[in-house]
This record gives C-alpha cells, structure tokens and sequence, in this order.
C-alpha cells in the first residue's frame, strides 16, 4: 500500500488489521468485500486503487416505483404477426406480475423494434395492464416511412398554476430542462421560475411568458428524450420563441432573456386593453378604428385586441349581430398598437441577441411562411 494513502481516510470503517496479501486462490467469505489493486507500468507509471463491493440495491415494491398514483404507462407491443402478436401479449401477462408496470414500459419503448403488427397498452397498475392486456386492438402498419412530426407551441391563456408539477416530479429530462431554465432565469425575474410556476403570479404577464416558455420548452426535451423529434416548428407569440430557440436561432439563455424582458416590458404598461375571439371570418367583421387583428385562429375565429371600451363596442355589435364570440382573460391588449411603447426598450434587448439561421424548418405565425429571421 503507498504510504501516501491512508486507509482510515479513506474509509474509517476498515481495519488496518482486516487486511492481508492473499498468495493463494481463496474463497471471499465476508459479505464486505474490500481490494486493493495495483498496476506497475515498465514506463515508471503505476496506479493504486482500493475498491469495495457496491451496496445491495434498495427494494422497493413495483407500484412505488411508477413515482405517483393514477399516472398512466403506454407499453407499446410489435410483433411479425397477428398470431405472433397475441403470443407476445400474453407473455407479458407474466412480465408484469413480475415486474413493475414502469419497469416495462420503459423496456418496452427503449428496447424493442418496431414491428408491422402493433398494438398499445396503457394503464396506470400492473393490475390494470394484466386485465388490459386481452381486449388490446392491434393494427398493421404497412408504411416504413417515419411520419412527418411538427411541433406546436402555444401562447399566453394557456398557463395555469401547477402546470407541469407531475412532470417535474416523475421525469428527469423534464426537471432538468425546468432546472436549466430556472438558473438561466436568475437575475431576470424578481422571483425564482419554481415558485412562480406553482403560484397564482403566473396570471401576471411579467411571469406569464418566462414560464410558459419553460415549460414548453421542457416538453418538448422530454418529447426528444423519448425518440419524437420534429421536422417543423411552429409557435403562437411567446410560443414561437420556443420554436426558434429549438431551431438554433438563439440560445436558451438568450431567448429567456428576450421573454423575460418581453413580459416585464408588456406588464409595465397601461392595462387600459382587452382581446375577444370572435368565431367568424376576418372578412366578416367590421374592425373598429384603434383595433388590431391580433390572431386568424382558423377561417372561422378571430382574434381582435384594443382599447378596452373599442372590443366592448365591438361584443355588442357581435350581440346585436348573432356572432359568437368569447373574452379573452387577459391583462393587456396584446398584438395590438398598444404596445408600441415597449418597442424601443425591447429592441435594445434583442440587440444584444447573438442570432443564427434556423437548423430546422420553422414556419411563421404571421404569414404561414417559412421564417428566417436573418
């Protein structure tokens, strides 16, 4: 043993005494096994190592380890065969006794192939999976062609308080994503990312965008760890942040900076504006004076934010005129001409932005082109 490594050091817990120079084959009898292995190059360099045997793994009973009740598990099955695939069902009927539904699911997904004959079991216990396992409806895929993936991000409306909170527990991939963007976040907000994500604050705009944009952008890291990666971006306001981020257009820190100023910049103004969603056509509606077509959702929804006396004029006379139409909750007139006054401000921000050509396509939600930006 070197004299440079002092055993009791390195772990009190042996004995100078325990030790010995086996010269002979001889059986381990202790349950704790500790070495010490030498290599003695001809170059002069030689390397100590003092090994011990790895602790027993904890047991822990199959259900705890799924991480939270009523959570659902998707065991996808394949097979070369109709017959083939029933056979395969029925084999797992003995997997999952044995195992925990988890456990499965994530051996099921991560490895095994993907054979034409298909069927999906979700459940949320491995009771549940063994009572499902015999009504599974199988289809033949006949296409070897990956389908084209596009990802959708949204904007702000669709935050709640405690959104993402079961996959911040249960998912690595997500928490780390969240975690990135929480460090990338300090200094940028007045409140750590984690408390305003479980907070009613979230409501507020200056919370609302950096959390939503951390959120999807978690969802869609956990999406790639599990094989499902996109072809096509697209994003909705905050949304397309995400998507261009995704596309390398800027940084994850970049483009929180960018959101976060966004939000603290929009929050800072009057919020004298409203926004409604009418379901017409943008041709069918007479768009007052100082009203902004915010959003065409669809041929037949529309979205109008302004002044907050213009969109109530304009409910009546959707009133009057049969028009269905829904009040957006929200606390300023986004998209609107009010809020020209944060411009100047958020685009010394963006100035300080290193910007790229996207890797991937993106389309944008202005004109349904594909978007540059550079």
């Amino acid at each position: 043993i070197p004299p440079h490594l002092h055993l009791k050091t390195l772990n009190p817990r042996i004995q100078l005494g325990d030790l010995r120079v086996p010269t002979t084959l001889e059986a381990w009898a202790s349950a704790r096994r500790v070495a010490g292995v030498s290599s003695f190059g001809l170059s002069g360099t030689n390397a100590h190592v003092i090994v011990e045997n790895a602790p027993a793994p904890e047991q822990v009973p199959p259900e705890v380890r799924t991480g939270a009740p009523n959570r659902s598990h998707i065991v996808p099955l394949s097979a070369a065969s109709e017959p083939g695939l029933r056979d395969l069902a029925e084999r797992y009927r003995g997997v999952l006794a044995a195992n925990g539904l988890a456990d499965v699911a994530s051996s099921a997904a991560g490895g095994r192939g993907a054979l034409p004959y298909r069927a999906v079991l979700i459940a949320e216990t491995s009771e549940q999976g063994l009572t499902r396992l015999s009504d599974l409806e199988s289809r033949h895929v006949t296409s070897t062609l990956a389908p084209s993936v596009t990802f959708l991000f949204t904007g702000q409306g669709s935050q709640y308080a405690g959104m993402g909170g079961d996959l911040y527990e249960l998912e690595p991939v997500y928490r780390d994503a969240i975690d990135a963007c929480s460090e990338a976040l300090i200094g940028k907000m007045d409140r750590p990312l984690l408390q305003v994500l479980v907070s009613d604050d979230l409501a507020d705009t200056q919370y609302t965008q950096p959390g939503l944009f951390a959120v999807e952008y978690a969802l869609a890291k956990l999406w790639e760890s599990w094989g499902v990666t996109p072809d096509t971006l697209i994003g909705h306001s905050v949304g397309e942040y995400v998507a261009a981020h995704l596309a390398g257009v800027f940084s994850l820190e970049d483009g929180l900076a960018l959101v976060a100023a966004r939000g603290r910049l929009m929050s800072a103004l009057p919020r004298d504006g409203s926004m409604v969603a009418i379901f017409a056509p943008e041709a069918q509606i007479a768009v007052p004076d100082g009203v902004s077509v915010a959003g065409v959702n669809n041929p037949t929804e529309t979205v109008l934010s302004g002044p907050t006396d213009a969109i109530e004029a304009l409910a009546e006379r959707c009133d009057a005129e049969g028009l269905k139409y829904r009040r957006l909750a929200v606390s300023h007139a986004f998209h609107s001409a009010l809020m020209d006054p944060m411009l100047e401000d958020f685009a010394a921000v963006a100035a300080g932005v290193r910007f790229s050509p996207p890797t991937l396509d993106v389309i944008s939600n202005i004109d349904g082109e594909l978007a540059t930006w550079i």
